[in-house]
């Protein structure tokens, strides 16, 4: 994701166009992810109040950097789905009739689940983390 988000920031800046329409897209269509995420940290956060601060203190630090990390993360897809559109022009046309004839309908599932297992993954650990702090 690293060397994606990298490679989106130089081949934009170094190339007169890019795709930003069709990343845009496409980061608005998956932001429901990051937007969750977000969501699920800022309400486990909670449980980590200090009563040494005070609540408003507290809580408009916490929503500040739950936007601040919001931001990153919609930034960071946008600019992974930039880098990807830039390599690879037809990689979101997985689904097209024309490249399941070309890679096969296996192509799509397997790219789907790799992604499927690896949020899964992120997520299961956050929350198994959520039940057991240190």
């Amino acid at each position: 994701m690293f060397a994606l988000t990298i490679a989106g920031l130089i081949l934009a800046t170094r190339k007169g166009h890019f795709p930003w329409r069709r990343a845009l897209g496409w980061t608005l269509a998956l932001s429901f992810i990051p937007i969750a995420d977000a969501t699920l940290r800022f309400w486990q956060s909670r449980s980590h109040y200090d009563t040494t601060v005070q609540w408003q203190t507290f809580l408009t630090g916490d929503l500040t950097g739950t936007g601040v990390r919001l931001g990153g993360d919609l930034g960071i897809l946008f600019l992974s789905l930039v880098g990807l559109l830039l390599v690879f022009p037809f990689a979101l046309e997985l689904g097209s009739r024309e490249a399941r004839a070309r890679f096969g309908s296996s192509a799509a599932v397997a790219a789907l689940t790799a992604m499927a297992v690896l949020l899964g993954r992120h997520e299961l650990m956050t929350f198994l983390e959520s039940l057991w702090p240190q």
